[in-house]
């Protein structure tokens, strides 16, 4: 082990502890009971530990698995409107067709606040939820009941 020699601090009463910068980095000393501030002592300091080898690389070698996926070819897009229209099953890939129901939207909402700033506001403005062509269309698929697509009123 190598020896480092220190003088002891004015601050640092004999029998104390002091810190000492080493090349291992900072380490607390025992001051000697019989040195006083100003003398010098030989102290041992500890080598450093040697690094830790990084253990040998193994390389496991393990088996390839090709999954084959059918791929279906993109379909023409679908414009929904009011109606029922012909569409590809999204979860099955059969062809079908498509159930639509009328729900009130945005736009039914906005025919009925309309209808009341004109003056019909004795009941007349309610009329919009009562006919189909004035609410918005959800299309799913009449084979397993997904939603597909929808035509709004106002978008």
């Amino acid at each position: 082990m190598p020896e480092m020699q220190v003088q002891v601090p004015g601050d640092v009463a004999p029998g104390g502890q002091m810190q000492v910068m080493t090349a291992q980095g900072a380490m607390m000393v025992q001051v000697p009971p019989d040195k006083k501030p100003g003398e010098t002592f030989t102290f041992m300091v500890p080598e450093a530990p040697a690094p830790p080898q990084p253990p040998p690389a193994t390389v496991l070698m393990q088996p390839v698995v090709m999954i084959v996926a059918p791929v279906r070819a993109p379909s023409a897009p679908v414009y929904f409107g009011r109606r029922s229209v012909q569409i590809t099953c999204p979860t099955q890939g059969t062809p079908s067709h498509t159930n639509t129901e009328a729900e009130a939207g945005l736009g039914t909402w906005l025919m009925c606040c309309g209808l009341c700033f004109i003056g019909c506001s004795l009941g007349c403005c309610f009329i919009p939820f009562c006919v189909d062509d004035l609410k918005d269309v959800k299309h799913t698929c009449s084979n397993c009941g997904t939603f597909v697509g929808e035509k709004k009123l106002i978008s």
